[in-house]
């Protein structure tokens, strides 16, 4: 009887329940995997595939520019997506340029995008792990009952991540060449083949100056869309489970 009665307050109503320090630190751990977990997926539902740097390049009219094929260019970068994701095991291209047949991938092309093929993997393994770690941590929260620390920890960190993100954001709007300049030699550490030269090296012609803003903003409206889902769902759970 007096353990019914400590659990109301004087109105009636129950009181939250005390959670231990330790559903404290897993619903920060699980907060921080969520916010990982969309946050890869947005780069792999965008920017991470070949339809948007198809339409990236046609819009700079890259064919044209350079004495490409329309249908050749397509089809060397479909084949940079399947290589970096794994799907390819060479990288290897002919081209007509001008009409003139060319091995379209240089040494230094090759090169730099097997780093980026490591990269990718990192990235995969980042969104799985982040996704399982999510699911997990949801699950054992909510049959805890703490869905409330979840939303809490949740938007701490969300808060922390919109402001580091708008700051990248003001950086690469403000200098964007010195922005990919930082962003390659942090990401791509043990040689500089990343630093291509558009009149040696041809695949620097699929990607156009234009195209690392339009990912950084398609990737973040997705993002924020995604965590507004999130969001959204968590904030009614915690209100049905308070009306239960």
């Amino acid at each position: 009887m007096k353990k019914a009665i400590s659990r109301q307050n004087r109105g009636g109503r129950r009181q939250r329940p005390e959670h231990p320090k330790r559903y404290l630190a897993a619903a920060l751990l699980t907060a921080m995997a969520v916010h990982l977990a969309l946050l890869s997926g947005s780069c792999f539902v965008t920017f991470l595939q070949p339809a948007f740097l198809i339409r990236e390049c046609e819009k700079s009219g890259v064919a044209a520019e350079r004495g490409l094929d329309e249908n050749e260019m397509k089809s060397v970068i479909h084949l940079i997506y399947r290589y970096i994701y794994g799907r390819e095991a060479r990288l290897e291209a002919t081209v007509r340029i001008n009409g003139v047949p060319t091995d379209f991938f240089t040494g230094r092309d090759q090169v730099h995008m097997k780093d980026v093929r490591h990269l990718m993997q990192g990235l995969i393994i980042l969104f799985c792990v982040t996704t399982a770690g999510s699911v997990f941590g949801i699950c054992v929260l909510h049959r805890k009952g703490a869905e409330r620390l979840l939303l809490r920890e949740w938007l701490i960190c969300l808060a922390v991540l919109i402001v580091l993100l708008a700051a990248v954001g003001i950086y690469a709007a403000a200098d964007t060449w010195d922005f990919e300049y930082k962003f390659h030699a942090l990401f791509f550490p043990n040689n500089n083949c990343w630093i291509l030269n558009p009149a040696e090296d041809h695949m620097i012609w699929l990607f156009p100056d234009a195209m690392f803003m339009d990912a950084i903003l398609l990737c973040g409206g997705v993002f924020a869309a995604l965590e507004a889902a999130f969001g959204g769902l968590l904030a009614a759970r915690r209100k049905t489970a308070g009306k239960a």
